[in-house]
């Protein structure tokens, strides 16, 4: 799927360049950093759409009650991608039920020079409201949240912090958003790393491990 297509407006991946993934090798289903492919995933209805090979119908999480949650009543998903990985997002939004009591925040590296246009192509995949993140962004369930360019962002209870990034510096923008997150929600966070990312979000992904949260990514083409 090219970007700069009439389907798709374009979306600046020059920054992206070097990661080494583009759209077409993103045919594969994730896989929990458990060894778990979504192969394994109990049957259910057929996938709808153009999901890919191997995607299991989308469900809620069975997410259980745990006092160490902080009192957060509803999961929170972070999800990391390089933007060679906006075709599996958009399969990944597309295949969810309407209803699944989450809260989706969304990163995605992207070049520093370009308005991004994320949030306007993820809406023609979903009923769920979608918006780019503001600092002190309240959580609800049931919304995306896109971070912006130039911007790194975490969680602060169950609102998003956004800061400035270094001109000098590209900061591991999914670490320190799945390390929040991790700290902050615990057993109800989830963790999804699309191909494309390099190490960034190889860190995260064990915190939310280790604080009983689900960690997936997406098995390589």
């Amino acid at each position: 799927m090219s970007l700069d297509s009439p389907e798709d407006p374009p979306l600046d991946a020059s920054e992206d360049s070097s990661e080494g993934s583009s759209d077409d090798s993103l045919e594969d289903s994730p896989r929990d950093v458990s060894g778990r492919s979504s192969e394994d995933a109990p049957a259910g209805d057929a996938p709808a759409g153009d999901a890919p090979a191997g995607y299991a119908p989308a469900r809620p999480f069975a997410f259980q009650p745990a006092p160490e949650d902080g009192g957060q009543e509803f999961p929170v998903v972070g999800i990391g991608a390089s933007a060679g990985g906006v075709g599996a997002l958009r399969r990944f939004f597309r295949n969810l039920p309407g209803e699944t009591g989450m809260a989706f925040v969304v990163v995605l590296h992207l070049s520093p020079d370009h308005e991004s246009n994320l949030a306007e192509i993820l809406r023609r995949d979903t009923d769920m409201p979608v918006q780019e993140a503001t600092d002190e962004c309240a959580l609800e369930p049931g919304h995306i949240y896109v971070i912006p360019p130039q911007r790194e962002m975490w969680m602060e209870g169950s609102a998003l912090r956004l800061s400035a990034r270094s001109p000098n510096h590209r900061p591991n923008t999914i670490d320190a958003l799945f390390d929040s997150l991790a700290e902050e929600h615990r057993g109800r966070a989830v963790g999804i790393v699309l191909s494309g990312t390099g190490t960034d979000g190889t860190l995260g992904l064990r915190a939310i491990k280790a604080r009983g949260g689900i960690a997936m990514v997406q098995e390589p083409a």
